[in-house]
């Protein structure tokens, strides 16, 4: 998964896709474009074998790199992403350079697929990752390839209780002081909890929290319920997710003193594939491509820039 930066602004990756439904516009909210199954390759495309990959483990590629998890061992068994093997070992290849990171037994990547950002904007790619420790849970980390050697650069404080879990959401400059902030979702089944940390030294310091969103059903591979774009054209990007329930799509901002919803758009049955920021054949724009659990696809348009 990569986090492509656009200006001061991270988000998920565009995708060169073009549709040929055209939903409705912004204003008239998301339109169905059909079943899921129409749209599999969009939402769930072709993954790559590379050596080692872990069990249900997807490649990203971006910034010039690639990166992975191998290695599934048992020692955690959570299960929150489906089963109770999780791997240890981040891969990343960089400059024809294969660089691995193995952890300790006290923790494993309770994770599908590393995240490729630019978190401080110097054109160097960093790597976002869901790290759980066998007695305190999940924590956010970061990590880079420094002097020819794979390192943890970054880390938040864990959740503090085994078995509990965090899901991050996008990388950009979501309160519009010049410098990026992760956005993640802790503990999306049981009370979700949108935080903002930002990079300090070797440590992801969280800044601000509100309850009430969800970017993950438990027992599934699906991570990537989430996207960012500068939705009311202030110039500071905003999170779109879905609400606790993850039947409702809510756009999320920080105004300077709290979160604000911009828009929210309530569906019928519960967001349940990756959202994708594409194309539509024959219309201008942008859209958020998603599929519900009942078996439905939809589209989003975005607000022209």
């Amino acid at each position: 998964m990569l986090f492509s930066r656009m200006g001061r602004c991270s988000a998920f990756a565009l995708l060169a896709v073009f549709l040929p439904l055209a939903p409705a516009a912004a204003s008239d909210g998301p339109a169905r474009i059909g079943e899921i199954a129409e749209h599999r390759d969009l939402l769930f495309p072709a993954q790559p074998e590379r050596p080692r990959l872990a069990g249900d483990a997807r490649v990203a590629r971006g910034m010039g790199i690639e990166a992975w998890f191998a290695d599934d061992v048992a020692r955690y068994g959570h299960g929150v992403l489906g089963d109770a093997m999780e791997p240890e070992t981040l891969i990343v290849r960089s400059g024809g350079e294969t660089h691995e990171y193995t952890l300790g037994r006290d923790a494993v990547f309770e994770d599908l697929e590393p995240r490729i950002v630019d978190m401080d904007g110097d054109g160097a790619p960093e790597v976002i990752v869901i790290k759980a420790y066998l007695g305190e849970g999940a924590a956010v980390a970061l990590f880079g390839v420094r002097n020819g050697a794979l390192v943890q650069l970054a880390e938040a404080d864990s959740i503090g209780t085994a078995f509990r879990w965090l899901n991050p959401a996008g990388v950009a400059d979501y309160d519009g002081d010049g410098e990026n902030e992760l956005a993640i979702i802790r503990t999306p089944h049981i009370g979700g909890i949108l935080i903002h940390y930002r990079w300090d030294g070797g440590r992801l310091k969280l800044e601000r929290r509100q309850r009430g969103y969800s970017t993950h059903r438990i027992g599934s591979t699906v991570l990537a319920l989430s996207a960012t774009y500068d939705w009311n054209g202030d110039g500071r990007p905003d999170l779109i997710l879905p609400r606790q329930d993850r039947s409702i799509l809510a756009v999320v901002t920080w105004d300077g003193d709290r979160f604000v919803e911009l828009a929210s758009f309530p569906h019928g049955a519960q967001l349940d594939t990756p959202i994708v920021r594409t194309g539509l054949s024959g219309r201008e724009g942008e859209f958020l491509i998603y599929g519900l659990r009942d078996g439905t696809a939809w589209a989003l348009a975005l607000p022209a820039p």
